[in-house]
């Protein structure tokens, strides 16, 4: 029998609030579900009490007998120990084995040291000492160092980290270090609070390959959409204290609940529309003795109509940020960029011209200068080489979550009371009232926003998950995640043309997101970005600029999917070139073109206009890739014949290691012909689909 957890009827609040209703779950080791629901609905809440962190005022929860079930929070790490190396800490997922382990110590001893014993009491020992070697070998006991190895190198922690201590890691790695320890432990029914959130691309694709194949059951909270379609079958809902329960991806709950949210919303209008009647022949009749009767049964009918609500998460909501200032044709023109670590290159000689208007990814693994190029145009990092020219009338503004710390609000906050001071010495008042305390979160937006901004403020605030009375909130006891929320949302509002943003999408929740998203598709300025969540880079992105590592780089002048498409070919293009010089591995067929290229839905002719826009823009970016493309192709029969003219001289020829080396440069250059000529098909194919398009919209 699976391991199950069950909860029957579970009652739980906070003062007046109530969190869980007549909560019914039944979770077990074939469970792969997600959890959903709006910010502040009791999602984390309901994994400690399935957990038993946290006991239910009144229900039932039952736990199998043996089950293993393990909770991983979303902001607590669970290392016990900082000052213990990693490796220490991920052998505790092992910890629970110990016991057999020591116990089969004992038995070999107690069989070494006496043969006297009785056969049957021998004969037990020795049953005893099987069933313990089967549960170590199902536990994975004998291959733990492997496993370990696996599992730590999957989620971004190098063979060299094992033995760090984890204080000299950041909290992002702690946290890691916290999952891998669950992943480890391999438990019955995992509990996982938002595990993506300190994870980048590369190690969100390793989880939801683990998660795929996991043995057991569990239910998560994520806020990457393309995560979860690929993870779970099934989305559980927690609205208004209850769960409600959808077979399928994540997409296709939203699908579902959008189709209920348009017919609750016609029950809405109409059930509003009887409230209003209703209340006005309370009001014309309340006083008239003829007609009390009939009042009273309409207050009564009021008092127990069944009220419609609406998920806040699932609400449909639309912000529009300042429009940019104008500026030139070009936003930045990076021209030979260079940048080193300790003598190790992150950049080297990276040259682009980034257009106005352009979406510019920034991808690649962990570590390999994302980050440090952001902050080198943001002019936050002036320790490289070459130039970084901003165009005419650009006006950047950079926003970091990893840059929100306590020392830069110390500062803003001691810039404000400087500001405060000063205004007191003008016969100023000595202290604001609370309406205009300089400390909470609505008026720490209100001193950025333009005065047109200001009415919609309190949607905005509500949509960065700032909803009732957290808008009055002091800004000095916001936790890391708020004042990340908050300072994006400042930073948006600002009059800029240029705006660089690193992870943007920490700690937004997923309707959070898709306004941000909208927000920015919309946004008429240049937008250089990186992030992890693979569906806010897809809809977005309308270049990407690959970092390699070591200081390589590569350009991609297309949207996301244009880059993958791009990657395969170019992962195919090496597995064809390794199978012609010996290797049985063959190339995958290439998708079509209609494939790769897919059209457009129609849209409205405001979008049609836009549309127009945005592929003659890509097509002079492409149309310059391929002069590129063009100049490195011909300048490769040069490259060639020196070489060739080096083969044929007396000193080289009679050289074999000299004949070896121009030999495989040659194979190099050969290489090099072969990759161009695949790009130069790539962009040709990519442009013929572009003007195709372009021609069918007129």
């Amino acid at each position: 029998m699976s391991a199950q957890i069950q909860a029957e009827n579970l009652q739980l609040s906070f003062g007046s609030r109530t969190i869980l209703d007549g909560v019914n779950l039944n979770l077990s080791t074939s469970s792969k579900a997600a959890l959903a629901g709006a910010n502040g609905s009791g999602k984390s809440t309901l994994m400690k009490v399935l957990s038993g962190k946290i006991q239910p005022e009144a229900g039932k929860l039952v736990i199998s007998n043996d089950a293993r079930v393990v909770y991983l929070p979303q902001t607590e790490s669970l290392i016990s120990d900082p000052e213990e190396p990693l490796k220490n800490e991920a052998l505790l997922g092992f910890r629970r084995l110990e016991p057999a382990a020591e116990r089969m110590h004992q038995i070999e001893h107690q069989l070494e040291a006496s043969t006297s014993k009785r056969q049957e009491d021998h004969q037990h020992l020795l049953e005893e000492y099987e069933n313990l070697r089967l549960s170590l070998e199902h536990g994975g006991w004998y291959e733990r160092e492997a496993k370990i190895g696996k599992i730590l190198n999957g989620l971004g922690f190098k063979t060299e980290d094992f033995g760090r201590p984890l204080s000299s890691f950041s909290s992002g790695f702690r946290m890691r270090a916290s999952l891998a320890r669950v992943l480890i432990e391999i438990p019955d029914i995992a509990l996982l609070d938002e595990p993506t959130n300190y994870l980048d691309l590369e190690t969100r694709n390793w989880l939801k390959d683990f998660l795929l194949s996991y043995p057991g059951g569990f239910l998560i909270v994520s806020h990457d959409r393309w995560f979860l379609d690929q993870s779970i079958d099934q989305v559980i809902e927690l609205f208004n204290g209850r769960l409600h329960t959808y077979r399928g991806s994540y997409s296709e709950y939203e699908e579902k609940r959008s189709q209920e949210i348009e017919a609750k919303i016609k029950a809405y209008q109409q059930q509003q529309e009887e409230i209003q009647k209703t209340e006005q022949f309370i009001r014309k009749f309340r006083y008239n003795a003829n007609r009390a009767r009939q009042v009273q049964s309409r207050v009564k009918q009021l008092d127990k109509m069944d009220r419609i609500e609406m998920p806040e998460h699932l609400r449909k909501i639309s912000i529009q940020f300042p429009a940019p200032p104008k500026s030139g044709r070009v936003s930045v023109d990076l021209q030979n960029v260079s940048r080193s670590y300790e003598g190790k290159p992150v950049l080297t000689d990276l040259a682009r011209e980034i257009e106005r208007g352009t979406k510019l990814a920034v991808t690649g693994v962990n570590g390999a200068g994302k980050s440090t190029l952001l902050r080198i145009i943001a002019g936050r990092d002036q320790n490289y080489r070459g130039d970084v020219v901003l165009g005419t009338g650009v006006i950047p503004a950079y926003f970091s979550a990893d840059e929100i710390t306590g020392e830069e609000w110390t500062r803003i906050f001691a810039a404000r009371e400087l500001n405060r001071a000063g205004q007191k010495e003008k016969g100023g008042s000595e202290k604001p009232s609370d309406s205009d305390d300089p400390h909470t979160v609505l008026s720490f937006l209100e001193e950025a926003a333009p005065t047109e901004m200001i009415p919609r403020l309190r949607d905005m605030l509500g949509s960065f998950l700032f909803r009732g009375d957290d808008i009055y909130k002091q800004i000095t006891v916001l936790s890391g995640g708020e004042r990340t929320r908050l300072s994006l949302l400042r930073m948006l509002l600002s009059p800029a043309n240029l705006l660089i943003l690193d992870e943007p999408t920490n700690h937004l929740d997923i309707h959070s997101k898709d306004i941000l998203l909208d927000a920015l598709q919309r946004y008429s300025g240049t937008v250089i970005f990186v992030s992890h969540d693979r569906g806010f880079l897809r809809s977005l992105a309308s270049e990407v600029l690959e970092l390699r590592g070591g200081g390589a780089w590569q350009h991609y002048p297309g949207d996301y999917d244009y880059y993958l498409y791009r990657k395969e070919r170019e992962t195919e293009n090496r597995q064809s070139i390794s199978g012609r010089n010996g290797s049985t591995e063959k190339a995958k067929p290439s998708p079509s073109k209609s494939d790769a290229f897919p059209k457009p839905a129609s849209g409205t002719p405001a979008e049609q206009r836009q549309r127009r826009k945005d592929i003659q823009r890509e097509l002079r970016r492409i149309e310059r890739s391929l002069e590129e493309i063009l100049a490195g192709i011909e300048s490769l029969p040069e490259k060639r014949r020196k070489i060739q003219e080096d083969m044929a001289r007396p000193s080289v020829y009679t050289d074999g290691s000299k004949v070896r080396e121009l030999t495989s440069r040659l194979e190099e250059l050969d290489s090099e012909e072969q990759r161009l000529s695949l790009e130069w098909e790539e962009a040709e194919s990519r442009a013929d689909s572009l003007r195709a398009e372009l021609e069918a919209l007129g």
